[in-house]
């Protein structure tokens, strides 16, 4: 039984998302650029979950707590843009399908054995075939995201029938869990639409899987559903009001600091060392926890865009994490203003520098590239195959900025690093540990730099707030991140981005903010419509 199940699942889903090559950037005034005349609407396609998105649908479809211990599926891949829920990345091979048994048979077994049946399917007190047949239809339901046709329905009471006649009624049950968990309806994400001229329209439930996953991370509500089967979603209004609503609960604003998480990459100092600071994972954890407390009030409460992002004056921290930076008590992470001359808004959090360093020193390198890629969208050249090594840090001798400058200034290093080194020398007044130095080992630092724009080209800066403040009077970070969350939003499907041209526009100009123009992204063409390349 449990290799039939596996050979027929691999065979179903080996068929990968129907995407094409990441989009192109756009420009920063919020208009179409000339590759997105033709169309606005990406292709269709058919999304995998990925781990995190499914270990959240089965706990919620089958009311799972710590019990389980979550799907056995391996990190996601990351993709060029960062996020680890692009299509065209997630797919089924040999390997995934058998993971995908694997956990489909622990949550099975555990439904099957525990209570969470019964409290969810009123004829299960006892595992019969009337309880098959409604577990049948009322978690299909929940995976599948839409009604189970009777042919579906009666392939899985046969499938119920065919092992209950050979063992008992909840084995039989189990497996026909099981074939509904790793099913491709249940694993994939369908978003392929129903012809419609020249284009595709995506249905009601498809609607409400897209809003559910994108905007909290999980499987559509009972609620949601109905929404669907009643037609509520059929407008570009309808979508965004799902989207805003779903923000704001309990998941969906877990899957907004996932995404912030992945763009800005502020969780990467989890559990790594400083030596020069004893038991820093457990700082470390602290400016995660300041980072999040700082993207809430900026983000939702304020309802900011990316300037207010970049040059909030204030940060929160509790008081063991303000003895660290050097600033005032606050109590428990309470909201303090942060001191003149000690950084400001984003640039500044502790974890954002810290997780842009290394061990022993910071990086003027990593800190710049950061700024280049993710605020900026550059691109920076490939590495070559073989790097020098920098000369051996001794402090007190040299500062950081100094052994930088002299080897990425050689010749084979200099016309690449000049496009983010300069950046990163403003964030020299920092550590590796993100604490603020008036001095490198009693050397002066010189925090004056340069930032390259994409599009507008270089601009001095003197330090790192003259810094957020050049990069917070530009609008290339605003484009940046609009076309940044698209790509999440969307999947990385190709040529999304080409129907973002309206919220990106009012994100530019700084009417509408990162968290409101992420639900305006449900009421573009793309997000309800798809068209095949031509």
């Amino acid at each position: 039984m449990r290799l039939s199940l596996l050979l027929f699942c691999v065979a179903l889903m080996s068929a990968s998302a129907c995407v094409g090559e990441s989009p192109s950037k756009a420009p920063t005034d919020g208009s179409l650029d000339e590759s997105c005349a033709g169309s606005s609407l990406g292709e269709p396609a058919l999304r995998r979950l990925s781990a995190w998105e499914l270990d959240n649908t089965l706990r919620d479809v089958f009311g799972l707590g710590d019990e389980w211990l979550g799907v056995r599926l391996g990190a996601d891949p990351v993709s060029e843009a960062g996020f680890t829920n692009d299509a065209e990345m997630l797919f089924v091979a040999g390997r995934t399908a058998e993971d995908l048994l694997a956990t489909a048979e622990d949550v099975a077994e555990l439904v099957v054995t525990g209570t969470s049946l019964s409290e969810a399917v009123s004829s299960c007190a006892t595992v019969t075939s009337d309880c098959a047949d409604a577990a049948i239809g009322h978690y299909g339901r929940r995976l599948f995201r839409r009604p189970l046709s009777d042919d579906e329905r009666s392939a899985y009471r046969q499938l119920f029938d065919q092992v209950a006649n050979d063992s008992d009624d909840a084995t039989g049950l189990k497996w026909a869990l099981v074939a509904l968990i790793q099913s491709p309806y249940a694993v994939y994400r369908r978003e392929l639409g129903s012809p419609d001229g020249d284009q595709y329209t995506l249905s009601q439930y498809e609607l409400a899987s897209a809003l559910s996953y994108t905007y909290a991370g999980t499987a559509p509500s009972d609620a949601l559903l109905e929404k669907a089967e009643q037609g509520e979603l059929s407008s570009p209004e309808a979508l965004a009001a799902e989207a805003r609503a779903l923000l704001e609960t309990g998941a969906g604003r877990e899957a907004l600091h996932r995404l912030l998480a992945e763009w800005l990459g502020y969780t990467r100092i989890r559990g790594k060392a400083r030596d020069a600071v004893v038991d820093f994972p457990v700082i470390a954890d602290q400016m995660i926890e300041e980072t999040e407390h700082f993207l809430e009030q900026v983000l939702v409460a304020e309802q900011g865009g990316m300037a207010e992002l970049i040059r909030a004056p204030y940060t929160f921290v509790n008081d063991e994490l303000a003895a660290f930076y050097g600033f005032d008590a606050s109590g428990d992470f309470g909201r303090v203003d942060r001191p003149a001359d000690r950084g400001i808004g984003l640039l500044a959090q502790g974890s954002m520098l810290a997780s842009y360093a290394h061990m022993d020193g910071s990086s003027p390198t990593l800190r710049g590239l950061w700024v280049f890629e993710r605020l900026l969208c550059g691109e920076a050249p490939l590495p070559p195959d073989e790097v020098p090594p920098l000369p051996p840090f001794e402090p007190g001798d040299t500062t950081t900025r100094d052994r930088y400058e002299n080897q990425h200034g050689a010749e084979g290093c200099k016309s690449c690093h000049v496009l983010f080194d300069p950046t990163g020398f403003a964030f020299e007044h920092f550590d590796e540990a993100g604490r603020y130095r008036a001095d490198e080992d009693g050397l002066a630092i010189d925090d004056s730099g340069a930032v390259v724009f994409p599009e507008a080209g270089e601009m001095i800066v003197d330090g790192l707030d003259d810094l957020a403040e050049t990069l917070a009077a530009s609008t290339e970070p605003s484009a940046c991140a609009a076309e940044l969350w698209a790509i999440y939003a969307y999947g990385g499907v190709s040529g999304a981005t080409c129907s973002i041209a309206a919220p990106r526009g009012s994100l530019i100009a700084g009417d509408i903010g990162l968290v409101e123009y992420l639900a305006q992204l449900a009421a573009t063409p793309h997000f309800s419509r798809r068209k095949l390349s031509q």
